[in-house]
């Protein structure tokens, strides 16, 4: 069309007026591919800012993070190190580590751990024991580490399942000692588990309710109580042993297998120091045939691979028969003093189910649950201002607590630690305290994804542990997942908005020439009068 104009033009001096009806039109054309370009070129530079600048994790951050959120770089572990109250120091210091040792450290990530390629075991904050997806072994397997005040644990870091981690590694100078500080989470890695102390074990056995006397056909419990009392140390190939009286008494419970000698074992496998006892409860019935005097005697021991054995001392019950004069009641030696024992059931109200009933049942959204602490205390004094805690975020995520079921169990909820407390309790003398919290499960029940591996959250289970853990698997929605997703990163994207600017650019430009050039033949036509 301009062509023929221009053409023309000589001969047709008129066509001037028509050409300047084109000329505005191609002005706004103009303006309209120029803010195209720029919009384009806006793009073009996001798309190298977000590629220079990689993604963060939504909720990264994790309270089993020994540095919240992780680390990027050098700096950032340095930074941690010296900040006032840290405790990286300690944590990292336990293993050898100097300052010197993460000065020395490359300033980005140089390495990436696999899990299960070496005997990698990694510390974190919290015990393994509030993770339902990490195998019993795992859990059994993990050490309780202390430093400068600082609680923390070591495990596995193929309990979280096959990974690969970017990391930071490093040696310690005085030692050699390979060790890998991972991005994500800071947490402190190295080959080999860290076990600096002995295992000291503590065994003490009891009848339930402190029982000396009892009749033909009764009913009563023994009660074990036991320990790994030692902390920084990883009893290994443990088993408690329980000899009863099996001439004069049968048992009801456990269901744990029992030989002719009357001798029952329960495997336990490793177990970590703790501050809290274990209890074992032996259900047993007297016989009916039993003669009036006769003195039911028990014990119990404990066995590790790597610790010194353990023995309670013998403790006796003596058979009373109606009709007959009362023979002395027996005397049992004194019970070594241990912490309090713990342990806990479940029931869902909703459904009316109790025990491994309620447990190995899905929970469904708005049912309500109810979960019954019992804190043991087998010593011959009561135990005052003591504290019953139980930490419930795991369940809280797909629950909310009851509050005014809570209030009228006497028990407060700290939010900032997610912990249900009961203050200044007072344990009876040989017996126990029952506490009772409720819960009702969220409907609908939420649909979001667990962050990472590493993580408690959002996992579909609600666990809880207070001296046993409970875990219960929910009803989550089913989410619909992409299979496989293009493979297109940033390069592939950055090329893209490259060729679509510079074809935007092209035009843009030609628009201008194109107007530039119109603008000088109408000024030479206009000028020379023609």
């Amino acid at each position: 069309m301009f062509n023929k104009i221009l053409a023309n033009l000589p001969y047709n001096p008129s066509g001037v007026e028509e050409l300047s009806f084109y000329l505005k039109r191609l002005k706004k054309e103009q303006s309209v591919r120029r803010l195209g370009f720029v919009l384009v070129a806006m793009s073009m530079f996001v798309q190298i800012f977000a590629a220079s600048v990689p993604p963060q994790k939504s909720m990264a951050a994790s309270s089993n993070d020994i540095i919240r959120g992780g680390v990027n770089n050098r700096s950032e572990i340095l930074a941690a190190w010296d900040k006032p109250g840290s405790d990286i120091s300690s944590i990292y210091g336990k293993f050898g580590v100097t300052r010197a040792d993460i000065a020395a450290l490359p300033t980005k990530p140089n390495a990436t751990v696999k899990s299960n390629a070496s005997d990698f075991w990694s510390v974190g904050r919290n015990s393994l024991s509030g993770y339902s997806g990490v195998s019993e072994n795992d859990k059994d397997n993990e050490v309780r580490l202390k430093s400068g005040g600082s609680t923390f644990y070591m495990r596995k870091l193929n309990a979280w399942g096959v990974a690969s981690y970017p990391a930071f590694k490093g040696h310690v100078k005085s030692t050699g000692k390979q060790f890998w500080i991972l991005v994500d989470c800071g947490n402190f890695t190295q080959l080999g588990k860290e076990t600096p102390a002995k295992p000291k074990l503590e065994i003490r056995k009891t009848v339930l309710g402190g029982k000396t006397t009892v009749a033909p056909g009764e009913t009563f419990t023994y009660r074990v109580e036991y320990r790994n009392s030692q902390d920084d140390s990883l009893a290994e190939g443990v088993q408690l042993r329980d000899d009863l009286d099996s001439g004069y008494v049968d048992k009801l419970s456990p269901s744990l297998a029992m030989n002719t000698s009357g001798i029952m074992v329960k495997n336990i496998g490793s177990m970590a120091s703790t501050d809290k006892s274990r209890i074992f409860d032996v259900t047993v019935r007297v016989k009916p045939n039993i003669t009036g005097g006769t003195k039911i005697c028990n014990l119990a021991k404990l066995l590790a691979s790597n610790a010194t054995d353990v023995t309670s001392p013998k403790i006796c019950v003596t058979v009373v028969r109606a009709g007959t004069p009362p023979p002395p009641p027996s005397f049992n030696p004194p019970q070594p003093e241990v912490p309090p024992g713990s342990t806990k059931s479940v029931t869902n109200v909703t459904q009316n189910l109790s025990g491994n009933q309620a447990i190995s049942t899905t929970v469904n959204g708005g049912d309500v649950i109810e979960y019954k602490l019992i804190t043991a205390n087998s010593n011959a004094s009561a135990k005052t201002g003591y504290e019953v805690i139980d930490y419930v975020g795991d369940v809280l995520e797909y629950a909310d607590l009851d509050m005014a079921f809570l209030a009228a169990e006497g028990a407060t909820f700290n939010a900032t630690t997610n912990q249900v407390v009961w203050s200044n309790q007072t344990l009876p003398a040989n017996g126990q305290l029952e506490k009772k919290f409720r819960v009702t499960m969220k409907s609908p029940i939420p649909s979001t994804n667990s962050p990472t591996p590493a993580s408690t959250s959002f996992d579909c289970k609600i666990s809880n542990e207070y001296g046993d853990e409970i875990s219960m698997t929910v009803a989550c929605p089913v989410l619909k997942t992409v299979e496989e997703l293009p493979n297109t990163g940033p390069g592939t994207t950055i090329g893209i908005a490259f060729t679509v600017t510079a074809i935007s650019g092209y035009f843009f430009a030609r628009s201008s020439l194109l107007s530039k050039e119109l603008g000088i033949v109408k000024k030479e036509y206009t000028t020379a009068g023609v």
